[in-house]
């Protein structure tokens, strides 16, 4: 995959990197007007450096990693560069199984990385009401 020339962006030569964000509530911005949004925040993070980026928010309230393996497909357009996976948090929460979180990201994952999409996975960490082995491998699924 060829890396986001972000330099370039910078200067104005090139369009803006689209970054789209798959993930839960915290990605939608639940309770926040859309601008407090993660994606809306990082965006301006980037055009406070003054380089080009439109962050697309694909966070759904309540989803789980089996609800974006089945919409990941529509952020990986043409057009996207990079997608940051923000997903998981509702797998623990739920009670799915640790190899069902990580089967899906692996899926969402070869997904973006066939279309050239640069990932970004963020972590997450298991509640502590299932127990000290579910925290462990819930949280091996993103930390290894």
């Amino acid at each position: 995959m060829a890396p986001v020339d972000l330099e370039s962006q910078a200067s104005g030569a090139a369009d803006a990197v689209r970054v789209a964000f798959l993930g839960d509530s915290l990605t939608a911005g639940f309770g926040l007007l859309a601008q407090q949004s993660f994606p809306a925040v990082i965006q301006e993070m980037f055009e406070a450096e003054s380089y080009r980026v439109e962050a697309v928010n694909g966070g759904m309230s309540g989803d789980t990693t089996a609800g974006g393996l089945r919409r990941a497909e529509q952020l990986l357009d043409g057009s996207t560069r990079v997608l940051v996976i923000a997903l998981g948090g509702n797998d623990a929460l739920r009670g799915l199984t640790v190899q069902q979180t990580h089967d899906n990201l692996a899926q969402i994952i070869e997904m973006a990385l066939a279309k050239n999409v640069g990932v970004l996975l963020c972590g997450m960490e298991g509640p502590t009401n299932l127990g000290e082995d579910y925290r462990t491998a819930f949280r091996q699924v993103y930390f290894n």
